[in-house]
């Protein structure tokens, strides 16, 4: 049995974690940074409702927090324009949301193997 999810037609090892959510951010950015524990809960949440191992939940719900705060934190300090008004802003906020994305694989999957 593999543990998280899978995609049966690429093979039943092949993990995927989550990666901060567009909603996460969005929240994070708009409303600030101190909005992280609503945004742990809702994955932890999510993740219950699969329902996953405990590890894995609390995994999933740090990472989800951990990299929508960083790419907020980025956005904010690079001089973002969230009209992308300027053609910096698209490579801006490709580059910042992946940096925050790698936090979420790096708390989740730990949760994962520790759950199995």
């Amino acid at each position: 049995m593999c543990s998280g999810f899978s995609l049966r037609n690429l093979g039943a090892s092949l993990t995927l974690s989550y990666l901060p959510s567009g909603i996460a951010l969005a929240a994070t950015y708009r409303f600030g940074r101190r909005v992280w524990p609503a945004v742990f809960l809702a994955g932890l949440a999510i993740d219950l409702w699969i329902p996953q191992p405990l590890p894995a939940c609390i995994g999933v719900g740090i990472g989800l927090a951990s990299g929508a705060w960083l790419s907020a934190w980025l956005l904010e300090r690079s001089g973002f324009d969230p009209n992308f008004a300027r053609a910096k802003d698209v490579p801006l906020f490709i580059l910042a949301v992946a940096v925050g994305m790698t936090l979420s694989p790096i708390f989740s999957l730990p949760g994962y193997y520790l759950g199995a």
